[in-house]
């Protein structure tokens, strides 16, 4: 049984009231401290109004839960909570040689400014700047995230015709973290073109970096690396049973190679799989598919979020 599509857009507007409730509250972030050795800093230690004082609203799970009216963060029984998860936060090498080493999305809230009054910019994070593709930072991360109910991430998984980025955070960080049994992780394929928004007025203006392409040879490459790296691991996601495996943009897919192409590129992944002894493949569509809702199934798609 295909698990039923996932409305982003009506979970996020349960949360969006809470969110502006809380904003409100919120001073700007004064830079915070390094986490110490006793862990992560709590938030006033570096939450700070305006004048300067410290404003302990600025964010603690107090307040969360107050502003969403719940007491505590349960795990909703017989269900399996799955994150998108971003990993942007770590150096990888194609984005350093285009933007120097040591480069991480960490720049660009650094370098963000308020572009209004009561525009609360530019952020901080609550646990100070980190790299993700460090096991041990991995390790907290992955605490975090199954201590708090998650069942696994899916996590972006850039692939642009052989050229990769930012899978440094799973198969340095995640992969190799000594906790990594408490959570499940599989990919979503983010096979959308790369643009340069570091900054840019909106993703619309932006240069393309990267753009991708697809092929029915290409696909075979992604899904024999997959295999190799990936599905064999014993945490991969699985659905009654099948690997999950997601795209983002599927009318991408379909722009490149057709209907019938789509349907013998996801036919060849699931073959491949099968006769590695992986079993089953769930193919899911993520994002761009609006156009093609009423063929979905018929492309070979078992499961789609919204």
């Amino acid at each position: 049984m295909a698990t039923p599509p996932l409305d982003r857009r009506a979970f996020l507007g349960t949360l969006g009231a809470a969110g502006l409730l809380a904003s409100a509250r919120m001073g700007f972030g004064a830079e915070p401290k390094a986490a110490g050795a006793a862990g992560v800093p709590f938030a006033n230690d570096y939450g700070a109004m305006g004048d300067g004082s410290l404003d302990a609203s600025y964010f603690t799970e107090e307040a969360m839960l107050r502003e969403m009216g719940v007491s505590s963060l349960l795990a909703p029984e017989g269900v399996e909570a799955v994150a998108y998860n971003f990993p942007s936060w770590h150096p990888s090498k194609y984005m350093e040689d285009r933007f120097g080493k040591g480069w991480t999305e960490f720049e660009t809230l650094k370098e963000s400014r308020p572009l209004f009054q009561g525009h609360l910019w530019p952020k901080f994070p609550l646990w100070g700047y980190f790299d993700e593709s460090d096991p041990a930072w991995a390790a907290r991360e992955i605490d975090a995230a199954a201590d708090h109910g998650l069942s696994a991430w899916m996590i972006d998984w850039y692939w642009h015709d052989g050229v990769q980025f930012y899978h440094e955070q799973l198969e340095r960080g995640f992969l190799r973290a000594p906790n990594r049994s408490k959570l499940k992780f599989a990919l979503m394929w983010a096979n959308h073109d790369w643009k340069n928004v570091y900054p840019a007025s909106s993703p619309n203006d932006a240069a393309v970096m990267l753009p991708q392409m697809h092929s029915l040879e290409d696909f075979r490459r992604v899904t024999q690396y997959c295999i190799e790296h990936y599905f064999g691991e014993p945490n991969y996601w699985r659905l009654n049973g099948a690997l999950v495996f997601g795209i983002f943009d599927l009318a991408k897919v379909v722009g490149f190679l057709g209907e019938d192409g789509t349907k013998r590129a996801l036919a060849e992944m699931r073959s491949a799989v099968m006769k590695a002894g992986l079993g089953e493949l769930h193919i899911q569509s993520n994002n761009g598919h609006f156009k093609l809702e009423g063929k979905l199934r018929q492309l070979g798609i078992d499961s789609a979020t919204v």
